[in-house]
């Protein structure tokens, strides 16, 4: 019996040129939907895959995980490609509609890594892999079909009693401002919300912006688009329109300018179908959540009460952590995740490997540990002698290019952001920083199955690491975190960290000083000559040019260095029967 997917019974064909054949369609219509073949209609598609008994592709139970994934079937296998979307290492269960007979692999797109892994079934038959997945880390899963060539082999570890997790800094002091649930950001077809930009733009009560994709995006490629801005001065609401290329100009006043709305794209024809921002407070609900140490959520599963119809709105919470402001906008269907250092506070997880043929368990503590296999049995092993981790405390010997004296570094009593820095040479510093110090790692560390670890903890924002003289890897995200074992003696090392940073503090350190040339608000109008003979560039303290202002001298610096916590960890990796 054939399938037909329908939304609805068809009526005629969309062909002028099939008007002459309109009773062979129709009877061919009435042989498709009045005959033996099933026909679904007027369903979703997970309704209809549901009707038909089909098992979502892909799927993770842990709703507080949020993994996104794409499916591609190619001869004799299937590759996965899987995202861990949030900034938290997460261990967790997924389930791919691939048969059995595959053998599994992971493969590694940062490194290049291949490794082999085991995997069970469901009780639809769907394979189950138990994957880590490190702070917003991705890779394949790739499924061969010549058969799961590691036999009955262990397909997950936890250790007894839960996550192999232990706090090594106290979490941060979290505070709830505040949170709305509302309209923060207009969401329509073939527009994009440019509010935030515009506001951005006045300048002494008065605006001049040039109709563009740079406001937002490209909201509907190939049609003509128009800037809207809806705005009140002198206590009149009035709007301003622009095609593409085309200026907004609002003089100078003393009046007061307050942008209400602005939005680039097909605008509707009646503007009155544009939502306005509108909000309720829903701080205590958010409140209650933290209190109960619920840090991560979806709005709606808090929210139904409150949603009135289906615009689309998002969530608004404003916070204090650690005395830092932060301010999270999300929509209802989009985790919020309040922040809580995860990447300093948790252990890795303990992992499977392969090497050799042989099967592999590393851990990060000691304790005792569960394995279990496809079929259900599991064995219990206890693993010990896995030193504590060691902070990297005392002076770091920092080098800033162009700021320091060759050969005289600043000493960093701890470890802080550039921005705290009360010399704007380097409060403002963008480039290339060296971090040097000694570590010392004690013989015990050298013991058969160790591994040593140096975990810098947070960089801003890449690191390239040297130690006792040769370069190892560059770190660009999180953990920053690698193995030194082969690279390290007992007794005292020598470390140097090379950490860049983005332009971003530059430039704005730069919009501190008087401007050198000429700008039609933050457009450069001239080229400077000395762009064709250096001997004519004037001295100034500015370190940079841009033919573009993007940035403003009371702009908020990025938080720029290497901030740590330094720390010396420990892995055990032990064969297992």
């Amino acid at each position: 019996m054939i399938t037909i997917l329908s939304v609805r019974r068809p009526v005629a064909s969309p062909s002028l040129s099939d008007k002459a054949d309109q009773k062979k369609y129709e009877d061919l219509v009435n042989e498709l939907f009045n005959g033996k073949r099933k026909v679904i209609g007027n369903y979703n598609f997970n309704e209809i895959v549901d009707v038909l008994g089909i098992p979502p592709d892909f799927e993770v139970h842990d709703s507080s995980v949020n993994v996104a994934w794409i499916h591609r079937s190619i001869k004799n296998g299937h590759i996965y490609f899987v995202s861990n979307q949030i900034k938290e290492p997460v261990n967790v269960e997924c389930i791919f509609r691939v048969k059995n007979g595959n053998a599994a692999e992971i493969w590694k797109p940062e490194t290049g890594e291949i490794k082999k892994t085991s995997y069970s079934f469901s009780k639809d038959n769907r394979v189950m892999l138990k994957l880590h997945f490190q702070p917003e880390e991705a890779y394949f899963v790739v499924f061969r079909e010549m058969g799961n060539t590691l036999g009955d082999s262990y397909v997950s570890i936890n250790k007894a009693g839960g996550r192999a997790e232990r706090r090594i800094l106290p979490l941060p002091e979290l505070k709830i401002k505040s949170a709305q649930f509302g309209i923060f950001k207009i969401k329509l077809k073939n527009l994009v919300d440019v509010t935030q930009t515009i506001r951005g733009k006045v300048k002494n009560n008065g605006l001049s912006v040039l109709s563009q994709n740079h406001l937002g995006g490209d909201s509907a490629p190939g049609n003509p688009k128009t800037l809207w801005v809806e705005y009140r001065q002198e206590g009149k609401t009035l709007n301003a329109f622009a095609p593409v290329n085309k200026w907004i100009e609002i003089a100078p006043s003393e009046k007061r300018l307050e942008i209400l709305r602005a939005m680039y794209g097909i605008l509707p024809a009646d503007l009155n179908d544009i939502p306005q921002y509108d909000s309720i407070d829903i701080s205590n609900k958010v409140k209650r959540l933290v209190k109960n140490g619920q840090l991560k959520f979806k709005p709606i599963d808090i929210l139904k009460d409150e949603i009135r119809d289906e615009l689309p709105r998002q969530v608004k919470i404003s916070y204090l952590a650690d005395g830092e402001e932060g301010v999270i906008v999300a929509d209802l269907n989009e985790l919020v995740h309040l922040p809580f250092e995860a990447w300093r506070s948790l252990h890795p997880f303990p992992e499977l490997k392969y090497r050799e043929g042989k099967q592999y368990v590393m851990v990060w503590e000691s304790g005792q540990y569960e394995l279990e296999k496809g079929n259900g049995s599991s064995y219990k092993v206890r693993i010990d002698n896995v030193p504590e981790e060691k902070a990297v405390n005392g002076d770091w010997q920092v080098y800033f290019p162009g700021v320091t004296n060759i050969g005289k570094p600043v000493v960093f009593n701890d470890l802080y952001s550039y921005t705290s820095n009360k010399d704007e040479n380097i409060k403002y510093f963008s480039g290339t920083a060296s971090y040097n110090k000694e570590i010392y790692i004690p013989d015990e560390s050298f013991s058969e199955g160790l591994v040593i670890w140096l975990d810098l903890g947070r960089v801003e924002c890449i690191a390239e690491i040297t130690l006792n003289g040769k370069r190892l890897e560059t770190l660009w995200k999180e953990p920053y975190r690698i193995n030194i074992t082969d690279f390290v003696t007992p007794g005292m090392n020598k470390l140097s960290v090379d950490v860049t940073n983005l332009l971003v503090n530059r430039l704005i350190g730069d919009e501190q000083y008087p401007e050198n040339n000429k700008f039609n608000w933050n457009t450069i109008t001239q080229y400077p000559a000395w762009l064709d003979d250096s001997s004519l560039k004037p001295e100034s303290p500015r370190q940079t040019f841009s033919v573009v202002k993007l940035w403003q001298q009371d702009d908020r610096l990025i938080e720029s260095g290497l901030l740590g916590p330094v720390v010396l960890k420990y892995s055990k990796l032990i064969a297992v029967d």
